[in-house]
């Protein structure tokens, strides 16, 4: 295993845990950058590495910054869109539970760092076709199938 692949799981385990994570010892970061983009963790890497100033270059700490400040930014969007496909199923009376990213966020270090690219609305059978792609309540919400709400 690369030592960017062992550093990688070392500071998503510090991540985790809620501690301060070892310092890096030759890391390659743009590396390690790229390995966070492939594992969908470059908003926890951006803010590990700012919140313990791990990165000496200055334009990739930059651009994990930039990272960090996205994902939080993308939550932001998905929430806002789950939480109006929500109010739109209570107005049509309809019980129902979102599941996903959306509910075990807060369960995490850093709630807008979790990401969340997809929702699964659950109901009563035969209550949830409002879920079905055209008119829909999901669709009316920018919810329907094909809509890429966390894109890269």
């Amino acid at each position: 295993m690369e030592k960017e692949y062992r550093y990688l799981l070392q500071l998503l385990g510090a991540y985790v845990n809620r501690r301060a994570p070892e310092p890096a010892a030759d890391v390659d970061w743009e590396k390690l950058l790229q390995l966070a983009k492939t594992h969908t963790v470059t908003g926890i890497l951006g803010h590990m590495a700012k919140k313990y100033q791990l990165c000496p270059d200055p334009q990739t700490a930059g651009t994990l910054r930039q990272a960090a400040l996205a994902t939080a930014m993308k939550f932001a969007r998905r929430a806002e869109l789950c939480g109006a496909f929500c109010r739109q199923l209570n107005k049509a009376g309809i019980e129902h539970i979102l599941m996903k990213g959306a509910v075990v966020r807060d369960y995490y270090p850093v709630p807008e760092l979790r990401r969340c690219g997809s929702g699964d609305p659950s109901g009563r059978p035969g209550e949830m076709p409002c879920a079905d792609a055209g008119g829909g309540l999901y669709a009316q919400g920018g919810l329907g199938p094909g809509v890429q709400l966390y894109p890269g």
